[in-house]
């Protein structure tokens, strides 16, 4: 028998050994996957970011009277907890909030909008927005034992796929499919002034968006600016019934990564 031939008999037999004994090939730990990219969204407990704009609202008690505000949004990232693969945060407002909100303040006067309380959960280059309740379960079973509840996350919660390059789209497979380009998140140039929102009197953005992302639908549609150095820049929101819209831009943050 040549040296070819033994060599390679010792490796076969080395291996039904280990097979016959029950023993197991260390496989090697993934490297943590839980921090999105360079292009990601700069998350980290303490991070916040103010917004300010004009919300119009048709009144659910004052017929078709249509009421405009000054309003303040307020987000922050307030919690977080990695595990091998993902990464969750607990976040305390979000510009879509002043979506439907009804503007109560004295004339001139900025109302604080109420935050809504939710989590983002990060895997790998996808950001999911999920409610509270479901990120309450998933933050428990990640201190627990690091494995994501099946069934808590599904695809319409994706709000980024990283990177954010205009043409790309991203959600639900019967979204991204639909020739109308709606029902799914699609990402444009921040060029296009088709997309560019309304700016309050007086404000200048504190940032430029390197693209926005829209979603569309028949009953509404919103837009987001993004700038991956800061995060969320502009936020767009429009009901094509009822009377509801919003425009927001960036006017105050404190970010880092």
């Amino acid at each position: 028998m040549d040296r070819a031939w033994t060599v390679g008999f010792v490796v076969l037999a080395a291996l039904v050994g280990g097979c016959r004994d029950n023993s197991r090939a260390v496989v090697p730990k993934p490297k943590l996957e839980s921090v999105v990219s360079a292009d990601g969204f700069p998350l980290r407990v303490g991070n916040n970011w103010t917004y300010e704009g004009v919300v119009r609202c048709q009144k659910a008690d004052a017929g078709v009277r249509v009421t405009t505000g000054r309003v303040r949004v307020t987000m922050r990232v307030v919690e977080e907890k990695k595990t091998d693969g993902a990464s969750l945060y607990l976040m305390q407002g979000h510009p879509a909030d002043a979506a439907w909100f009804e503007p109560h303040g004295k004339p001139g006067e900025i109302v604080e909008v109420l935050a809504s309380r939710y989590g983002y959960l990060v895997v790998a280059n996808k950001v999911f927005h999920i409610d509270e309740k479901r990120a309450d379960k998933v933050m428990q079973a990640m201190k627990a034992d690091g494995f994501l509840p099946l069934g808590l996350v599904e695809a319409n919660d994706l709000e980024f796929e990283f990177p954010l390059v205009p043409g790309n789209r991203f959600g639900t497979p019967d979204g991204i499919t639909r020739p109308d380009f709606s029902y799914c998140w699609r990402v444009v140039d921040a060029a296009d002034k088709r997309f560019a929102p309304a700016l309050p009197q007086g404000k200048q953005p504190l940032t430029a968006a390197r693209c926005r992302l829209v979603f569309d639908t028949r009953p509404d549609h919103q837009i987001v600016g993004f700038d991956p150095t800061v995060g969320i820049t502009d936020f767009a929101y429009e009901h094509h019934g009822t009377v509801a819209t919003v425009q927001l831009i960036l006017t105050g943050y404190n970010v880092k990564r």
